[in-house]
């Protein structure tokens, strides 16, 4: 089995390139998981965390607590035996990055480089980017904005700043590449997918 961890920011196109190498893949007779959130999502150390997180305002407290969580999370690999694929969509890359933008005194401003050793790795690490004018417009064209949508319209620096932190702790991965969804159509990017993972 291959490990695909897919990061980037809101509507760099993560959900529809996703979508699209698992019906690539399954057209081809290969058995593909797409996983968002935890990759345990039974455990009791993994969401226990988490559903405390939902209910606090600190963002110290809140980022804490998800770290803690996906420090007990399991390897795919263990788990996954029979799929030929695995890919996970957002992970410690994106925890890092949010809190180091939105919350400058958080935990992982300081010792989130340290913790990434404790998390599972995986064996293709994909950046998935896109230009800040791309961004705006995939956002005009939501039915229901999020409260990020809306602080990157009235702050657009701020997407630019999570994809640059994203990019500072994922380039450490091994066999880490970029995908430019302004430069390449979706066919385009799957192929180059597909192409790495084979």
């Amino acid at each position: 089995m291959k490990t695909i961890l897919l990061e980037g920011t809101e509507l760099s196109g993560k959900t529809t390139l996703a979508k699209s190498v698992r019906q690539k893949l399954t057209n081809e007779g290969f058995i593909i998981v797409i996983n968002s959130g935890p990759i345990n999502k039974t455990s009791s150390l993994v969401n226990n965390p988490l559903n405390i997180a939902k209910r606090i305002h600190s963002p110290s407290l809140k980022e804490f607590l998800y770290t803690l969580s996906l420090i007990t999370d399991s390897n795919p690999k263990e788990m996954y035996l029979e799929v030929d694929f695995f890919m996970q969509e957002r992970y410690f890359p994106s925890v890092i990055a949010y809190s180091r933008v939105f919350n400058s005194f958080g935990i992982n401003r300081y010792v989130g480089d340290y913790l990434q050793r404790f998390y599972p790795s995986f064996d293709i690490n994909v950046l998935v980017k896109t230009s800040l004018e791309t961004r705006l417009e995939r956002i005009k064209t939501r039915n229901v904005k999020t409260r990020l949508d809306e602080i990157i319209e009235e702050r657009p620096q701020i997407a630019s700043d999570l994809e640059r932190e994203i990019q500072r702790v994922l380039c450490k991965e091994k066999n880490y590449f970029e995908l430019n969804t302004d430069e390449m159509n979706i066919d385009e990017a799957t192929e180059e997918i597909y192409r790495r993972i084979m």
